[in-house]
């Protein structure tokens, strides 16, 4: 299974901080062992695309607290443009 999450850095955003907290979550979701790929795509500075592909069962169930966390501090800086599953 696939999931696709594409986000845009906040006006009031750091642009490093964004930066980082990317290279956090790909880091963080690359080292559970149900994921086979995490990818990080740059579309222009500002917008990120994050590819995960993993085990279903991965994708489906609620996320573990070091991913939640990180995630939480990506969303506080970027806006989600869009989400999909496959």
């Amino acid at each position: 299974m696939m999931a696709v999450s594409c986000l845009r850095r906040r006006s009031d955003a750091d642009p490093e901080a964004f930066r980082k907290a990317v290279a956090d979550v790909r880091a963080c979701r690359s080292s559970h062992a149900e994921v086979r790929r995490c990818r990080a795509y740059w579309k222009n500075v500002d917008t990120v695309v994050i590819e995960v592909e993993a085990e279903s069962c991965y994708l489906t169930a609620p996320p573990t607290i070091d991913v939640a966390r990180l995630v939480y501090n990506l969303v506080s800086l970027g806006e989600p443009t869009g989400t999909f599953r496959w």
